[in-house]
């Protein structure tokens, strides 16, 4: 399902994209799953149970557990998971609004 939001969009160095002196809209599902991905616990004043700690997790959890995780906090964050990988070094994530 198609975000019905437009997003300020973000670079792959987290700084908003600036085209022609003005913001770049667009869908922002990918910065969404990429922000929750690099919280921790505890971060998010509004939602402090709301991240994966997946720095922690890379280091002693099974790839079962990794993804059990990321689908956990992406469904808390209002998100469906079509497929979530994890290869030993990256996650991929196939995501969606609810």
């Amino acid at each position: 399902m198609a975000n019905k939001y437009n997003d300020l969009l973000q670079g792959k160095d987290f700084d908003l994209l600036i085209e022609n002196g003005d913001f770049v809209l667009g869908d922002g599902l990918e910065q969404e799953v990429a922000t929750l991905l690099n919280l921790n616990q505890g971060e998010l004043k509004n939602n402090p149970l709301l991240g994966p700690n997946l720095n922690a997790q890379l280091k002693g959890s099974s790839r079962e557990q990794l993804e059990r995780k990321v689908k956990l906090h992406l469904e808390m964050d209002g998100k469906s998971t079509n497929r979530i990988h994890y290869d030993g070094r990256i996650v991929t994530v196939d995501a969606q609004y609810n």
